[in-house]
Order: C-alpha cells, then sequence, then structure tokens
C-alpha cells in the first residue's frame, strides 16, 4: 500500500501460523529442524554471509538470493529478528534495481525464485516489491541474445527456451505467480513443465513459438547434434523418453550437445563426454526441479512421477554419463548444484552422493525435508 507521500510502507508480517510456505513447510517444521551438524552450519554460514545485491551482468553466478533464502530460513528456526531485517535490506534493494538499464535478463531469471522464496519466509509484502515482481514477470525489454528475441522476458522464455535459459526462468516464474497468487498462470506453467518432462498430449495448444519441431524450440547453432540425440526428432521433447537406450533415455537434449560432439562420435553406441554439456545439464535441472517442488507443493502431487520418473532419469543419466555407465557414480561436480542430489535422493530413495549446495535454487535441501 502506497502512502499519499509517494513512499512505501512495508504491511505487517502476516500471522502465519500453520500456513505452509511456497516450499511446502510449515513454521513449526522449520522450527523442529535441527542446529547442529554440517547441513545446518552451512545454512547458518550462508545467511551469516554479507548479501551483495547485483542483478548485472557480473551477477549471474551471484549466491546472493541463496543467502537470503538462508537468512529467512535462520529467522524462522530462531526468531532473532536481525536475519529478517537483512533479507528485506537485500529485497529493498532488488526491487530498486534499474534492470531497463544495468540488468541482464540471465541474473534476474536465475536469482529472483530465491529472492521471492525469501521474501514468501519473513512474510515480506511491500506494495512496491509486489509491483516489482509483477512488472519483472511481464518486462519486454531484455537485451536478449542474437536470435532469440522471444526470451526477453521472464514469461515468454519460461515457455519457448529448452534449455538452463528457460529452466531458471520457469522455476522464477512460477515462484512470482505463486507469490502473486495468480493461480492462472501457475496453472499455465504447469503446462509448461508437462511438456518439459516429456509429455506432448497439449503440445501445441499452448505455444506461440515458430520453432520447427513445434512447442519448446530448440537452439539452431546445435540442431545436427541435437537430432542424432532426439529419440524421435519429429516429435521431439527437452528430456528423452525411456526408449530402451541408457545413452539417450533421460538426456536433455539441447543441453547434452553443448560440446558440438554428435551421438556415437567415438566409435561406439556411446556419447562422447564434454564439461560444458555436463555443466549446462546441471544448471537446467536446477531450474526444472525447483518448479517440480513448487509444484509438488501446489497442487501436483503427482509430479514427480510424470514422464516415467523423468526428473529422476535426468539425474540418473548425468551420473551413469560422468562414469562411462559404470557404478559407483562419481561425486557431484558442481558446487551450486550439490542440492540436488539430497532431493531426488528423497525423492526416489536413490543414494546419489550428497552435499551441502552454495549458490542457485533451494540450496539446502539436506537441511530441508522437502
Amino acid at each position: 500500500m502506497r502512502s499519499t507521500s509517494g513512499a512505501t510502507r512495508i504491511l505487517p508480517k502476516r500471522d502465519r501460523r500453520e500456513q505452509p510456505f511456497l516450499i511446502g513447510l510449515t513454521p513449526s517444521q522449520i522450527k523442529a529442524l535441527p542446529t547442529s551438524g554440517a547441513a545446518y552450519t552451512n545454512v547458518l554460514g550462508r545467511a551469516n554471509d554479507t548479501i551483495t545485491v547485483d542483478m548485472g551482468t557480473t551477477g549471474i553466478g551471484s549466491a546472493a538470493a541463496c543467502r537470503a533464502f538462508a537468512a529467512g530460513l535462520i529467522y524462522i528456526r530462531s526468531g532473532t529478528e536481525s536475519y529478517r531485517e537483512k533479507v528485506v535490506t537485500a529485497l529493498d534493494t532488488v526491487r530498486n534495481w534499474n534492470y531497463g538499464a544495468n540488468g541482464d535478463y540471465q541474473s534476474y531469471y536465475r536469482q529472483a525464485q530465491g529472492w521471492i522464496l525469501a521474501a514468501d519466509l519473513i512474510g515480506y509484502r511491500s506494495q512496491a516489491f509486489l509491483d516489482f515482481v509483477e512488472t519483472m514477470t511481464d518486462y519486454t525489454s531484455w537485451s536478449a541474445p542474437p536470435g532469440r528475441a522471444a526470451w526477453n522476458s521472464l514469461y515468454k522464455c519460461s515457455w519457448d527456451a529448452a534449455i538452463n535459459h528457460g529452466a531458471v526462468a520457469r522455476a522464477s516464474f512460477q515462484a512470482s505467480a505463486l507469490y502473486l497468487g495468480d493461480t492462472g498462470r501457475f496453472a499455465e506453467s504447469g503446462r509448461w513443465m508437462r511438456c518439459f518432462w516429456g509429455d506432448r498430449s497439449d503440445w501445441m495448444t499452448w505455444n506461440n513459438s515458430t520453432a520447427v519441431y513445434g512447442g519448446f524450440s530448440t537452439d539452431g547453432q546445435y540442431d545436427p547434434y541435437q537430432i542424432t540425440w532426439m529419440h524421435f526428432p519429429t516429435a521431439w521433447v527437452p528430456v528423452n523418453p525411456v526408449e530402451g537406450d541408457a545413452t539417450r533415455d533421460g538426456c536433455i537434449v539441447v543441453e547434452v550437445t553443448r560440446d558440438n560432439t554428435s551421438y556415437s562420435l567415438n566409435g561406439s553406441n556411446q556419447p562422447v563426454w564434454g564439461l560444458s554439456g555436463n555443466q549446462y545439464l546441471w544448471t537446467s535441472l536446477h531450474g526444472a526441479l525447483v518448479s517440480t517442488l513448487l509444484m509438488e507443493k501446489n497442487g501436483y502431487p503427482d509430479v514427480w512421477s510424470w514422464s516415467d520418473s523423468a526428473p529422476k532419469r535426468a539425474v540418473d543419466y548425468i551420473y551413469l554419463w560422468d562414469n562411462n555407465w559404470q557404478a559407483p557414480p562419481s561425486a557431484h561436480q558442481f558446487s551450486i548444484t550439490k542440492w540436488m542430489d539430497s532431493l531426488i535422493n528423497r525423492k526416489y530413495g536413490t543414494s546419489w552422493p550428497e552435499a551441502a549446495g552454495t549458490a542457485y535454487g533451494l540450496c539446502f535441501t539436506d537441511w530441508l525435508p522437502v
């Protein structure tokens, strides 16, 4: 609510009682979490870190939103007001960032979900921040990459891009819709995720893309490689379906081909491992798994089973690829996405090596029972 002087007034903290947060946990559940052990120490450490807001090109890899999320969690667990004040200060900076002049679309798409989840935890509902979230969702003046004009807004990038840009945009779009109470848009985003995980049943009914394959667009730079990795090139989906080929089942086609190595290039019936493809697979899954958890906790309890448990198959694929399809799995290679293993293990009973995350997404799934 705006005052007559034009200043923004922070709305009172909501009495949440046992109303779940967007991540599906209630205040009592968070207050009951342990305050010892490596997982808690990591959350507390990130909550005590300095939060330096950077939504420009240098902030693409920023851990600031993750730190704000951590501070929000510690505020709920401890009741220490200084953690809430720390998050409020950061969010005030975020909403005043001049994204039209010096913002970067990747920074916004990657970080927005964390800022919104932090705001939800501390009950931050300033009218100015609500306006910021709503405006950011449909802002159409980002400087999109060449040939990717459809990525100039969070909304459009969410339904067009199958690669990591779209994955993190969808997670932030869904967090935005939930925070704003926009049930229609959240339902629309659910259809995008159903298609992303492999269901083409309404592929063309919602998408406005002019992509060759319909639905999500592929990245034209890699099309010659992508086609050899797709189970069904004329009816492709971002995550390959189960077709009895472990070297392709579950891979995110537009990411695994980042190294420009075609299928069977090594002379065997296995793809060539490449660090770029590996890294982009994890980055894309970062957004996809945040989206999937938000959906589970907000009306889609069966989402983890979609398309033959596609989230599990996607993670399994990366580990199998890392190890040339030989057990045991290697350790998770990228610190910013390590949180995914705890989440996948909890959902599917797998035993991938777990470690704390530090930068993106939910970060603290080894401490949070989500």
